[in-house]
């Protein structure tokens, strides 16, 4: 089998069994390290405030309603 025919069959088990729960999907693609999200995820843990702009660290590449992939 090509990588091309694996991924397909992977989507399709994957969008199977999302089906139903989730309606839509999102993809994003990181524009900084995942450590960032770690030291924000340890501020909140000791209760710092730290203002973050998360549109700022990210970039959507795409979005889908799930119900127009399945067939």
């Amino acid at each position: 089998m090509t990588a091309i025919v694996i991924i397909i069959i992977i989507l399709s088990g994957f969008f199977a069994g999302i089906a139903g729960k989730v309606s839509e999907m999102t993809l994003a693609r990181l524009k900084v390290s995942s450590a960032l999200g770690c030291a924000i995820l340890a501020a909140k843990k000791v209760s710092v405030d730290i203002p973050i702009d998360y549109t700022k660290y990210f970039e959507v590449f795409c979005h889908f309603k799930i119900d127009q992939c399945i067939e």
